[in-house]
């Protein structure tokens, strides 16, 4: 049997899916290619395989904008997963190579973040897979939740995709001159 890598390659420039196929504009995407250690009793990717690329698709793009794990805990910080929105499209299967995509869509500037994600089989350019994660901020001490570190927002805010919005003082609109209600 031929083993099948189960790692994720940044794409390059040279490499594409067509624009018009995401459901937002300008994603931050690798590819993943299918391996055994992926693969249920019924042949396809296991639920839980997905749910692993969320976590790694999601600390490969905050460590792309420049938010690492080592910030994290400088900070005492961590977005934590409050909920799981999980759509599965079409099955994926041993050796499939699946464009895994990501987009920050909210921000609100004290404790909520909201991420959207899009899975493209690179053969087929079909999704075969979507998901919404919502993060609550809380101290990596404690546990409990706290207002998001400046830090967090103003990295964080910068990559919500542009046709959504981060609000900084709670009424959804931003304002000018960068102040968030704590």
């Amino acid at each position: 049997m031929k083993h099948i890598s189960n790692k994720s390659t940044i794409l390059k420039k040279t490499d594409h899916i067509p624009e018009h196929l995401w459901q937002r504009p300008h994603p931050f995407y690798n590819i993943w290619t299918i391996g055994s250690e992926d693969i249920d009793h019924y042949q396809h990717v296991n639920n839980v395989a997905y749910v692993s690329r969320l976590e790694k698709l999601a600390w490969q793009h905050s460590s792309d904008i420049g938010l690492t794990l080592q910030d994290y805990q400088r900070l005492d910080r961590a977005m934590v997963i409050q909920q799981h929105m999980l759509n599965y499209h079409l099955p994926a299967h041993l050796g499939d190579e699946l464009a895994c995509a990501t987009w920050i869509v909210l921000v609100d500037g004290k404790f909520r973040l909201n991420r959207e994600f899009q899975f493209i089989n690179v053969a087929t350019l079909k999704t075969v897979f979507s998901a919404t994660t919502k993060f609550v901020c809380c101290t990596l001490s404690s546990g409990r939740p706290k207002v998001m570190p400046n830090e967090f927002f103003d990295i964080y805010s910068n990559a919500v995709t542009k046709e959504h919005s981060f609000h900084r003082n709670g009424n959804g609109n931003g304002n000018e001159n960068g102040n968030r209600n704590e």
